[in-house]
């Protein structure tokens, strides 16, 4: 078997078609970036639509990728797309793609070396592409593939729009038929045995000083599986440490606009603060206060592993009589009772018959006798003896 090669090409198509609101088929497979889509009416040429400076933004590519096959790519319309498309009848489609050496006798599989790259380090020319723009596949199940990292055995429908980048020549409204070209064909066997040699990039972390003269430096850290920042010299302070990950590595912004967060190098800063001698006395009352609460965490959690059998066990209970809660109303002694906030004696109510044989200042019902006063004051005194 043998690694197969991917080469980089651009071509043009043309569209032409009653309905633009479903899936419209490039003719190629392996379409990894559209450079523009110009559209124009029934009744304007080609030529016209694509010496347009305008373009659109209304479609979203399929690729064409599958977990089996690469397939023709497509076109849609974006669901968030609102204008309407009948007064547009013909498109004019330039897309870059990734010619694949379709298989011959030998069979083949495609891996990183299959892509047209440059070296490490340098830009890409016209017949190449950059490592970033290495594809990924997305399966349908949404688990994210870096073709970079991969052994690939999938097989590659044939074109039925023709490579060109002459609009003159190019296909109009490509087929969506798919065929093969004929060749061996190899595919991997579950539980066998590959052998092969690899080559890996690997991360590192740096960390970024300022040193006693007031310079900023970086230390480069030393690449590994688990990379770790570099010891921090005498006399320096850190600011920041930077995760870099496996070549190709970018900034957060280059990243973020490549939608591959996987290359992104990220900052770790670290916090530096300047201390006022308020800030400073600040923290010594915390300190103080925290320490006195360590120890009476610490006594209270050795008090729970005491055991106190066999010791006379004294404490102090303090009540403020609102309810009979703080007392034993099991205990056959227990004979109080609870008003207004007071503790008092238990009262026993007992009737006492009696007749009137005068009446001053009295005023007799059936039942009861009550005094003329103005105000009756009843005090009482009372001695309570303490156990």
């Amino acid at each position: 078997m043998v690694v197969s090669t991917v080469t980089i090409a651009s071509f043009n198509i043309k569209v032409a078609t009653k309905s633009l609101n479903g899936s419209l088929c490039l003719g190629l497979p392996d379409v990894f970036k559209v450079n523009y889509v110009k559209m124009g009416a029934a009744t304007d040429s080609f030529a016209t639509i694509n010496s347009s400076s305008t373009t659109t933004d209304a479609f979203v590519l399929n690729t064409g990728q599958t977990d089996v096959l690469y397939d023709l790519a497509s076109l849609t319309k974006d669901p968030k797309e609102t204008f309407n498309f009948s007064t547009y009848k013909r498109l004019v489609v330039s897309v870059d793609y990734l010619k694949h050496d379709l298989l011959g006798t030998d069979g083949g599989f495609y891996t990183v070396d299959s892509y047209p790259l440059p070296a490490q380090g340098t830009a890409a020319n016209a017949t190449q592409i950059e490592w970033t723009e290495i594809p990924r596949y997305v399966a349908p199940n949404g688990t994210t593939r870096e073709l970079r990292n991969m052994l690939d055995f999938r097989l590659t429908v044939t074109n039925t729009a023709t490579d060109t980048t002459t609009l003159a020549s190019a296909t109009l409204n490509p087929a969506t038929t798919k065929a093969f070209a004929s060749g061996v064909i190899y595919t991997p066997v579950s539980r066998e045995i590959f052998t092969t040699d690899l080559q890996y990039n690997l991360g590192r972390v740096d960390r970024v000083i300022l040193n006693s003269e007031g310079e900023f430096e970086i230390l480069e850290g030393v690449a590994d599986p688990t990379p770790i920042a570099p010891r921090e010299p005498a006399n320096v302070m850190t600011l920041a440490t930077i995760s870099i990950p496996p070549f190709p590595s970018v900034s957060p912004k280059v990243a973020k606009t490549l939608n591959r967060p996987i290359f992104s190098a990220t900052a770790n800063i670290v916090e530096n603060r300047r201390f006022t001698m308020r800030d400073i006395a600040n923290i010594e009352n915390r300190l103080k206060n925290l320490e006195e609460i360590t120890q009476l965490s610490f006594l209270e959690q050795r008090l729970l592993n005491t055991s106190f059998a066999g010791r006379v066990k004294n404490g102090i209970l303090v009540d403020d009589f609102n309810d009979h809660r703080g007392g034993n109303i099991d205990d056959p002694n227990y004979s109080c009772n609870i008003f207004n906030g007071n503790l008092q004696p238990n009262l026993s109510p007992m009737n006492v018959g009696f007749e009137v044989s005068a009446m001053t200042n009295l005023i007799r019902t059936p039942k009861d006798v009550h005094v003329l006063v103005e105000q009756l004051v009843i005090c009482r005194q009372y001695q309570l003896q303490y156990q």
